[in-house]
């Protein structure tokens, strides 16, 4: 994959990652409805899924075709070889009917799907879009699946954290691997190339995680910022997370501050260690989130508290945000 006209580094190896395209979507909308079930907020915001599957399977398609146009968006997935009992290892409802051609055994087929979205202002916009196949023609969705109120108050929550703590910076959106692909390292892989593109570009980067992915992310150098909790006593938790980006100038002022305080190293050693923690804290709370991957930085202090980023206007599954389960 080229990098576009304008850009001043390529972007991170796929691997054995590639770029979603739209023959990918019939298949995507299955891995999707395979693996969200694992998820509370699942059940939370589509409580009628046994009686509607046609519409869970729907619903996910519709979303990830838009986002695959989008220019502002990167869909990558995983792939490995096709296990013919995989619709024996998900406790989702797929219909037989599902619209996508049962492949041969061992043949290999779409397996993990993760989406981000860029930053305001990003010279990658429109590098990662691939249209090498023609959309398919998807119907209505009724959502006859879902619990509207749930889903609104969901929603709201999000949108107006994110708009007070996420301005700027790039997300995590969606992440989701097919039960029956488990523990074969697909989830962690398509977060790292993420978490790579961040460093690349000194973008900080957040997500909300369900339980369940919130492991995960901690694992891979996330920061969990804050628990947020919907619906009361029977309502669902999710955990707002930040990815920080460091830079090389704060290393550098933490080495400065260190020499500096060589003189006082004859002091008993129990006096000198609070002031080097005191300086690797204040170093630590000073990070660089890029406003743009062409190098102009601004600092900024962190926040207690960061969630996803979503478009306005869209009425989007938030049981699709990063609150994916199933990323082993």
């Amino acid at each position: 994959m080229a990098p576009s006209p304008g850009l001043s580094s390529p972007p991170p190896p796929l691997g054995r990652l590639r770029l979603a395209s739209p023959a990918d979507i019939p298949r995507i909308g299955i891995v999707a409805a395979s693996g969200f079930p694992y998820s509370p907020v699942f059940d939370w915001e589509r409580p009628n899924h046994a009686e509607f599957p046609q519409d869970t399977l729907l619903s996910y398609r519709h979303e990830f075709s838009s986002v695959i146009k989008s220019p502002e968006h990167i869909v990558l997935v995983a792939t490995d070889k096709f296990d013919p009992d995989e619709g024996k290892k998900t406790k989702a409802i797929i219909p037989h009917n599902s619209g996508w051609p049962t492949p041969k055994p061992h043949d290999e087929v779409v397996v993990g799907v993760a989406c981000w979205k860029l930053q305001p202002g990003s010279d990658r916009k429109g590098a990662f879009q691939n249209d090498d196949a023609p959309y398919p023609e998807l119907l209505g969705n009724p959502m006859r699946d879902m619990d509207k109120d749930h889903s609104d108050a969901l929603d709201e929550r999000c949108e107006a954290v994110e708009e007070q703590y996420f301005q700027g910076l790039a997300t995590m959106e969606m992440v989701v691997v097919h039960p029956a692909y488990w523990r074969r390292g697909h989830g962690g892989r398509l977060v790292r190339w993420g978490i790579d593109l961040a460093n690349l570009d000194k973008v900080c980067q957040g997500v909300i995680a369900a339980e369940m992915g919130k492991s995960l992310y901690l694992s891979l150098g996330y920061e969990e910022l804050e628990d947020l909790h919907l619906g009361g006593d029977e309502g669902i938790h999710v955990s707002a997370m930040q990815y920080h980006v460091k830079s090389g100038s704060a290393v550098k002022r933490l080495l400065s501050r260190v020499a500096r305080l060589r003189p006082h190293i004859p002091m008993p050693v129990p006096a000198v260690v609070p002031r080097l923690l005191q300086v690797c804290q204040r170093v630590r709370q000073s990070l660089l989130c890029c406003g743009n991957s062409t190098g102009s930085f601004f600092e900024k202090e962190k926040d207690s508290s960061v969630l996803d980023h979503q478009d306005k206007g869209k009425a989007w599954d938030r049981s699709t945000l990063s609150l994916a389960t199933g990323m082993r």
